[in-house]
């Protein structure tokens, strides 16, 4: 007993020294069901047995009460200290059969006796109490029962939950399996619900946070301000001109928000992701680089391109009349080629032009044949100005099929306008 008290006093003195400047303490009150019968007969819960010839079911927990007092370490640390009062009657060894028996209903005359149970705790919080609803925990300790005349020490092991009701009053449930210590196996659970009360402590003011800040006396500090726009030179980067405080004391000559010292163009308003310089203008047409489709040619309409000349679209317009198919199919006839090389020739004259070609058809047949029909020929026509000389890139192909008719398709005159092919130039992008 010596020894064991000892014990006991070094643990506790080791926890009341560890939470010394712990700032959360917590007070719990409980109701607690001590099980010896569960562990004696690997029978827990309810239990059936026969009874003057029928079965009946028990519960063979003991019950009892509980105050435990906890400190925490940490936000997922805590330990603490119980006790627990109960009176039961204890069973002698590991599947003592006169214990079964007698609480099985089949001896009498065993009598209760008070126990009392001091533990020694800690529990790994998973989840912080403070942010969680349910805050369940995995809890460790050793405790010691005191029954009639003996002690014995136990390993403890188990699962709870705290339950936040409010901010500071918790609900906690929790399981816990003991393992005697004695020798003799005589183990147990401990089942236990009640509130938990949490409050941090007041950390006492220093006798500097006591005196009132009013009372202290402030010294007074002057600060020259050499060029006098009323940043102090301590803080002023352009020490020697008068400037803006925004501006750290330099000026700001074209009032575009950057300071002269670091603005590229102090003399003209532009961007701060310029370095304070305006967007350029390259070919000097009014139009500036970021906008300008053509900014290595000025032009001062149009987004800074030139028009296509509109004797250039007559041309190929009237070309493009020309431009015969196969019935039915993407065969190029022999009477376009004059009219394609002379659309070809117009191409090679002006580098910096595109051409789109679009094929059509009208709705005879099937629109889905329609559209891929339209697509081949226009593809035919691409590819014989390619074999002219004109790069790949300036061509641009597309059939539309059925989509676009520019005429009746109900008279035979409005169905062959509309089986056409177009050819578009416009500035290169």
């Amino acid at each position: 007993m010596i020894k064991i008290s000892s014990f006991w006093v070094l643990i506790f003195f080791g926890i009341y020294t560890a939470t010394g400047q712990a700032n959360r303490h917590s007070l719990g009150l409980y109701v607690n069901a001590l099980d010896f019968y569960g562990p004696q007969t690997n029978s827990y819960l309810f239990s059936t047995h026969q009874t003057n010839s029928f079965k009946k079911q028990k519960l063979y927990w003991e019950p009892g009460v509980k105050v435990s007092w906890t400190e925490r370490l940490s936000k997922f640390f805590n330990v603490g200290v119980s006790i627990a009062f109960a009176s039961v009657y204890k069973p002698n060894s590991s599947h003592d059969s006169s214990y079964i028996k007698t609480k099985q209903g089949l001896w009498k005359g065993k009598q209760n006796y008070p126990l009392t149970s001091c533990e020694l705790f800690s529990n790994l919080t998973i989840f912080s109490p403070e942010k969680f609803v349910f805050s369940p925990y995995i809890h460790l300790g050793a405790n010691a029962f005191f029954h009639q005349t003996k002690s014995y020490g136990n390993a403890i092991a188990g699962l709870g939950t705290n339950v936040k009701l409010v901010s500071n009053l918790f609900l906690n449930v929790q399981s816990s399996y003991q393992w005697d210590l004695s020798g003799k196996n005589i183990h147990s659970l401990m089942h236990q619900i009640g509130f938990m009360y949490a409050w941090h402590s007041i950390k006492p003011k220093s006798k500097q946070e006591m005196i009132p800040s009013h009372s202290i006396p402030k010294p007074i500090v002057v600060l020259s301000d050499t060029d006098n726009d009323g940043v102090p030179d301590v803080e002023d980067e352009c020490v020697q001109l008068p400037g803006k405080k925004v501006n750290k004391g330099c000026p700001d000559t074209d009032g575009d928000g950057l300071s002269d010292n670091v603005d590229k163009c102090p003399n003209e308003a532009g961007l701060l992701r310029l370095q304070g310089c305006p967007i350029p203008d390259s070919d000097n047409d009014g139009f500036n680089d970021e906008v300008d489709e053509c900014p290595d040619e000025s032009f001062e309409d149009n987004h800074g391109c030139p028009y296509v000349k509109e004797e250039l679209r007559i041309k190929i317009d009237l070309a493009a009349k020309g431009i015969y198919f196969a019935s039915n199919s993407a065969m190029l006839d022999s009477a376009s080629y004059v009219n394609l090389d002379e659309i070809a020739t117009i191409m090679l004259s002006q580098i910096p032009y595109m051409l789109e070609i679009e094929g059509h058809t009208d709705n005879s047949g099937n629109a889905d044949k329609n559209l891929l029909l339209s697509q081949k020929r226009a593809d035919a026509c691409k590819e014989y100005l390619v074999q002219k000389g004109i790069s790949d890139s300036r061509i641009e192909s597309i059939g539309f099929g059925d989509m676009n008719p520019i005429a009746d398709n109900t008279s035979e005159a409005g169905r062959a306008k509309n089986r056409r092919t177009e050819f578009k130039i416009r500035w290169t992008e």
